[in-house]
């Protein structure tokens, strides 16, 4: 069923000036064509409250565009419909087939099946408004029916979530208060004398610099006939190579108006001349304000679009020929051979070799290869430097010491940045001080997967506990304080993984919370629907009387205003009860 309006609120469509016109004139009957149901469905209402009568002449097949028209006879109440001048053709039989309404031109099920077709093709329409406001233009409860199976989907889906996440947290919260009450101090000096093994140990040591591996030019592929420039011990090193590529930035940009039109012209509906003649002050005031609100938007609204463009050339890490082909065409073309991968690579001490001091401890390879790699290595000018010539093609096909140069820390292959020229620096980890926890073995070396509780029947499988300080991942912070000792570092660490499982299980909470509130508000939409219905069922029975057929209109409307802030407050209040308990 079609929403139904108040008088305030259909004396601004565009069709309550002619037909209260037709109303206030003498006129037997007025004819209007409106562009589709929901333009029928205003004009019905504002028939019932003129206490006019309207019929549905005519319901053609919708067009290419997806609009339906319909073309609507409007008389005064009590009226018998005018004699049709054509009707004097009607002995004509042959004709009949060949009128413009043929029956299979209107496919089942079609909204406006409340005006039937007789056998012969002709058409009956339900003539006079009444009812509850939808048989002369269609209208259902498709939409009250969709939300009701949404609310019974999504209702169990919020529940499952909710007892997800409650599950998840508590086993994580109960897995790090069994860490951290079991978890063994480690000294640095000894390995596993007293230690529990399978069990989960901490320690905080300092890394014995000399196990640390040596590093030259020549570890990294590429730059074999490259040497002396740089030799360093270090737990790992990144070589970092960068090219100059060609990038398309915007100069200038301008503001598109969405609407093609000048800002000070806004189309409105020609019949505003006469509706002014029978609308109060007030009404025109409103229409007044919407027009000048919808106006200033149409106005304000634009599309930033860039009206100039430039290119420049750039150091970047990150090279597809595919995404600057473009580019490269507009500045120069890039050569197919690159000697050395654009991008970053990493190489790192071997698993084990790496010890805390007095070699009582060995890191694993994955913790080896968490080590932060972010101390530039400075480089040494080889003796070629000197003879740098530069190579006509860029990148070259190879790197030798008489087509690069030293540069800072940078070895470059061009002396004024072009495109396709390459820029190489390195970068190692050696920390001082090093953090673990994790699952102790029976050797001096933890496992890589790191330490689980044992299983029971909510908790299985759980998220593995380990952590190893400094890191590349960014959650060492205050655990490498020179202060912090490895009690102080452990309950940081612990602090911190409690903290970050509350805030999880808040914001799924509060995720499920607004599902289950959607979810009910869905389930209960029928209710509305009911009480709108009888709404209108009470306002189509005091429409003839004066006075109090407005004052009814306006407490039903009222009823259901506050009918659907009822709903609304139930939904979230249910919602909010599985927040707060259910936990």
């Amino acid at each position: 069923m079609a929403a139904r309006r108040s008088l305030s609120q259909l004396r601004l469509s565009p069709h309550y000036s002619a037909i209260a016109a037709f109303h206030a004139g003498e006129a037997s009957q007025l004819s209007l064509e409106v562009p589709d149901s929901s333009s029928c469905e205003e004009a019905a209402q504002i028939c019932r409250h003129l206490d006019l009568e309207l019929e549905v002449l005519s319901v053609p097949a919708a067009d290419s565009a997806g609009s339906c028209p319909r073309r609507l006879l409007i008389r005064r109440g009590g009226e018998e419909a005018p004699e049709e001048p054509e009707e004097p053709e009607e002995p004509e039989e042959p004709e009949e087939p060949e009128e413009e309404y043929p029956e299979e031109e209107y496919p089942e099920g079609d909204d406006d099946s409340s005006d039937g077709y007789s056998s012969d093709g002709s058409y009956s329409s339900s003539s006079s408004y009444g009812g509850s406001g939808g048989g002369a233009c269609g209208g259902g409860t498709t939409g009250f029916c969709c939300s009701l199976c949404c609310g019974l989907i999504l209702l169990p889906l919020a529940i499952f979530f909710t007892g997800w996440n409650e599950q998840k947290s508590v086993c994580r919260a109960n897995s790090y208060d069994m860490a951290e009450s079991d978890a063994q101090k480690l000294t640095c000096d000894d390995n596993v004398v007293g230690a529990r093994v399978d069990g989960i140990g901490y320690l905080k040591c300092d890394l014995d610099q000399s196990t640390f591996v040596n590093f030259t030019v020549s570890t990294f592929p590429g730059l074999a006939e490259l040497t002396g420039l740089f030799d360093e011990r270090a737990a790992g090193m990144k070589m970092k190579v960068e090219m100059g590529v060609c990038v398309k930035t915007c100069e200038e940009w301008k503001c598109q108006r969405r609407l093609n039109e000048p800002e000070d012209s806004v189309a409105w509906n020609d019949t505003e001349t006469e509706e002014s003649e029978i609308m109060g002050s007030s009404e025109r005031q409103l229409r007044t304000h919407h027009r000048s609100s919808s106006s200033s938007s149409t106005q304000n609204s634009c599309t930033k679009t860039c009206s100039r463009y430039s290119y420049k050339v750039q150091w970047s890490d990150s090279y597809s020929p595919e995404a600057n082909a473009h580019t490269n065409q507009v500045c120069s073309a890039i050569g197919t051979q690159r000697p050395v991968k654009v991008g970053t690579s990493d190489e790192f001490a071997e698993a084990g070799l790496l010890t805390t001091e007095k070699g009582a401890w060995r890191l694993n390879n994955a913790q080896t290869q968490q080590i932060p790699l972010d101390i530039a290595v400075p480089l040494t000018a080889n003796s070629s430097s000197e003879q740098f010539v530069q190579s006509t093609d860029q990148p070259p096909m190879e790197l030798t010491g008489s087509n690069t140069f030293v540069s800072g820390n940078y070895l470059q292959t061009c002396a004024t940045l072009k495109v396709g020229c390459l820029r190489i620096s390195f970068f190692k980890g050696a920390p001082t001080k090093v953090f673990m926890l994790g699952k102790i073995t029976d050797e001096p070396i933890m496992y890589e997967d790191g330490w689980r509780p044992d299983d029971f029947w909510l908790c299985s499988n759980v998220e593995p506990i380990q952590i190893f300080c400094p890191s590349s991942s960014g959650q060492c912070g205050d655990i490498m304080r020179s202060t912090a000792t490895a009690e102080a570092a452990k309950d940081i660490f612990f602090k911190g993984m409690k903290h970050a499982n509350s805030t999880l299980t808040i914001v799924f909470r509060v995720l499920a919370f607004l599902l289950t509130w959607l979810a009910m508000f869905c389930c209960l939409s029928p209710i509305t629907a009911l009480v709108s219905t009888a709404a209108s069922m009470i306002d189509s029975l005091t429409d003839c009387i004066p006075v109090l057929g407005d004052l009814v209109d306006l407490a039903t409307d009222m009823i259901v205003g506050v009918v659907q802030m009822i709903i609304c407050f139930m939904s979230c209040f249910i919602g909010f009860f599985l927040f707060l308990f259910l936990p």
